[in-house]
């Protein structure tokens, strides 16, 4: 699991997090590792626009219901 990558504004949209990704990857596969996992919620639409432009996919959908 990734838990989450952060990029400084300025170095936004500029392949910094596609590279980090990539480097986090080679490392799983090194020890490994065949399958990564991370947790986006759907309303960040920015950070699943990054995430799939890296290959990954949704593969569930999780539900919730507040309890007042």
């Amino acid at each position: 699991v990734i838990t989450g990558i952060l990029i400084a504004g300025e170095d936004r949209r500029a392949g910094v997090g596609g590279r980090l990704v990539e480097a986090a990857e080679g490392w799983l596969r090194l020890q490994g590792v065949s399958q990564v996992f991370i947790h986006v919620l759907q309303n960040n639409l920015p950070a699943l626009q990054f995430w799939e432009r890296n290959g990954f996919v949704p593969v569930t959908i999780v539900l919730r219901k507040p309890l007042n």
